[in-house]
């Protein structure tokens, strides 16, 4: 059950129309986090779980809402999209301030993806006594690839572009050899910061990955030594501005290097913003 006031004093207000359309059979309490499922199209309570996007905090005025052998879509709830204070499941730590979180249920977040059981909650603001700031925007989440292209597409001309927009770029990288892990950028992005969560077994003398901007020698970041511990996550120490815009189209590579027996896997979260 979620704590009834856990969002800022003066939180930012939903815009018109925005608002949760709950799923059937679950009960979502005031001041708990409200997620997608883009599996159904129908919103929930926060929970572990892949292929979510973190919408907001429940605003609604009763203490919950309870689906049980209502049908979905039936029940629709205000929402605040913010800044709002959730457990923290101890793990972060306030030298996190910057980086994503995900989801363990609807009010607490952690550091790493739990060996990518986990979705993205938000950007972690500050770090106190009673838990964790998250800033929470529905342009979050560990959705499908469709998902994230839609949220980040852009106008086709220039001048009706929107810019300064963030953007969370979510990237599985597979155990393998050494070798790239390339994807395409459909808008351009400026990269602010890098941090891949490693979510496989611990080790690997000499393991790393490291960014870059098309080409192999474009580097975006240093490069990552994820010669750690399982679901530990590594964050860039250096960003190379000259390569750290990509252009719309332009190929975002990870160049992945396995030295050693080690499993590498992880997931790759790049915080950026869009530009013109």
């Amino acid at each position: 059950m979620s704590a009834l006031s856990n969002v800022r004093d003066t939180p930012v207000r939903p815009s018109a129309g925005r608002e949760a359309i709950l799923v059937t059979n679950i009960k979502a309490y005031k001041g708990g986090l409200i997620v997608r499922d883009t599996a159904t199209g129908f919103d929930k309570p926060g929970v572990t779980g892949t292929g979510l996007v973190a919408r907001g905090i429940a605003d609604m005025s009763e203490p919950f809402v309870d689906m049980t052998g209502l049908a979905s879509g039936s029940r629709r709830i205000p929402l605040i999209v913010g800044s709002a204070l959730l457990a923290n499941d101890g793990s972060i730590a306030a030298a996190n301030r910057g980086s994503v979180c995900f989801i363990v249920d609807d009010q607490t977040v952690a550091l790493t993806d739990g060996g990518g059981t986990r979705s993205t909650a938000g950007i972690i603001e500050d770090v106190d006594s009673r838990g964790v700031w998250v800033k929470i925007e529905d342009v979050n989440g560990t959705a499908l690839a469709s998902e994230i292209a839609a949220r980040q597409a852009m106008p086709a001309t220039a001048a009706d572009q929107v810019v300064g927009i963030p953007v969370v770029l979510t990237i599985a990288v597979a155990d393998g050899a050494t070798g790239n892990v390339d994807v395409v950028v459909p808008n351009k992005t400026e990269i602010l910061s890098f941090t891949f969560n490693k979510n496989t077994a611990a080790g690997g003398a000499s393991d790393t990955i490291q960014p870059a901007n098309g080409a192999t020698t474009n580097y975006i970041t240093n490069a990552l030594d994820i010669n750690v511990a399982a679901n530990v996550a590594v964050k860039n120490t250096t960003l190379l501005s000259a390569n750290a815009v990509l252009a719309a189209g332009a190929t975002l590579r990870l160049i992945r290097t396995k030295a050693s027996a080690a499993n590498v896997g992880g997931t790759a979260v790049f915080i950026g913003v869009r530009r013109a």
